[in-house]
């Protein structure tokens, strides 16, 4: 089975407490990455 990659070169610079969230179809309604920083303030 070929592998085809939709999107390439998605880099993310994370520090150890971030979490990472992906939505991906068909599980998820749209194509997403997420990154959570627990603690940071809104603005």
């Amino acid at each position: 089975m070929p592998v085809r990659a939709d999107i390439v070169g998605v880099t993310l610079k994370i520090a150890p407490g971030d979490v990472i969230e992906c939505n991906v179809p068909p599980y998820e309604e749209a194509f997403a990455i997420d990154l959570w920083r627990p603690g940071a303030s809104g603005g």
